[in-house]
């Protein structure tokens, strides 16, 4: 007995494939029944059809690549390698445009990877976080169109592709950004906006309406760490924040110690406790003392990583902003900031020190630019909700 060629050459790693043996010693001289192994796994279905040529169904694989068929009857076995392949279920490698307007109702998007259409993957499913996309169009093996609808901001939704050849996905595949701009996404501590975006540009303020579910209230402080944003909240809890659910992504860390201000510098996370200033790792919450500082002081970097801080002189209750040595906390000369103007949190962007400002007063809450070298202010816009925390976007 003999097994030559397989026809097709491919099978599903999930079974079910019908594929044609060509061999001999099938059926004739009393053979049959023949049993067929694929990989090591039998085959439901192996019947002859003449003595060069068996059907065969495909079992279920267990990993991709060349798998070894074995042919057993009457007569004895034969055996081949290279002659049959489990495929590779779909991969997905890319996905273009990475960001796109969440107002926009439809946007063409294309994947980049493989599987899509050859060796019978048959019709091509695309998911959205487990909702099916709409047009989509497979041009190749390697390419795969779809549409994207409107959806929630800042949210990164999962792709998943599904056809005969198995699953493919990728996280976090691209992002529904509020502007084609750099800005600044602000955190209002009460109200009903969960976070306001605003763009330098126009100076425009777009908001995110705060959910009845939502768990991350009242944030303090906010600090990127590649594509997250963690947060922490007013209970010190902290932790990823998922944009669309607007809780913590998963089981925040119970801080045993309140954290008003935290700023990102390369691996680095510097913190401000109500009087301390140190770093913090995002992993545990564990937070390590450099030095003391003046009460409730925040932090800030520019795009050289040098750090500034805001604080209040204790002696005179004038706001003042200095910068502050990251290695052993000593803070350098302290500016008067114009206006006496008190922040709770600071920004650098494209070069501009931007400051989020409560004034007890008359009770009104502002975005201010800051010059760190000459303490002057200017209000860039009245807020309609106090604003504890922001980030960077871009």
């Amino acid at each position: 007995m003999t097994v030559t060629a397989s026809e097709p050459d491919f099978g599903s790693l999930v079974g079910g494939t019908h594929i044609v043996l060509t061999g001999s010693g099938f059926s004739a001289g009393g053979a049959a029944p023949n049993r067929v192994l694929i990989g090591g796994h039998q085959a439901a279905l192996a019947a002859a059809i003449d003595d060069n040529h068996l059907e065969v169904e495909v079992p279920p694989g267990q990993t991709a690549g060349d798998a070894e068929i074995v042919v057993f009857n009457h007569l004895g076995q034969g055996s081949a390698m290279g002659i049959f392949h489990y495929s590779t279920a779909p991969t997905i490698t890319n996905v273009n445009p990475s960001d796109i307007l969440y107002t926009t109702p439809n946007t063409v998007m294309t994947l980049t990877g493989s599987g899509f259409k050859d060796e019978n993957a048959g019709f091509l499913k695309v998911q959205i976080d487990g909702m099916d996309a709409v047009d989509v169009q497979v041009l190749s093996d390697t390419q795969v169109k779809f549409t994207a609808l409107a959806g929630a901001l800042l949210t990164q939704p999962n792709i998943k592709v599904i056809d005969t050849r198995g699953t493919g996905t990728i996280e976090r595949a691209f992002r529904y950004v509020p502007s084609t701009h750099h800005g600044l996404i602000i955190f209002p501590r009460f109200g009903s906006s969960f976070l306001q975006f605003f763009d330098p540009t126009d100076q425009s303020i777009v908001g995110v309406e705060r959910l009845n579910t939502a768990a991350v209230l009242q944030t303090t402080g906010v600090v990127r760490s590649g594509n997250d944003l963690f947060t922490v909240d007013r209970n010190n809890h902290l932790g990823k924040l998922n944009f669309r659910t607007q809780t913590f992504n998963e089981d925040p860390v119970q801080m045993s110690t309140t954290i008003i201000s935290l700023v990102g510098v390369g691996d680095m996370v510097y913190a401000m406790q109500r009087t301390v200033f140190g770093t913090l790792e995002l992993s545990t919450g564990a937070f390590t003392r450099i030095s003391d500082v003046p009460r409730g002081a925040e932090i800030v970097a520019d795009s050289t990583g040098a750090l500034f801080m805001t604080f209040r002189d204790p002696n005179t209750n004038t706001a003042r902003v200095s910068t502050i040595d990251k290695v052993t906390g000593v803070p350098g000369t302290a500016i008067v900031v114009a206006n006496n103007v008190h922040f709770c949190d600071l920004r650098y962007l494209d070069g501009v020190l931007y400051g989020l400002s409560h004034n007890n007063g008359n009770n009104t809450n502002s975005l201010v630019t800051l010059d760190p070298t000459t303490g002057a202010t200017t209000v860039l816009k009245t807020l309609d909700d106090q604003a504890c925390a922001m980030e960077v976007f871009q």
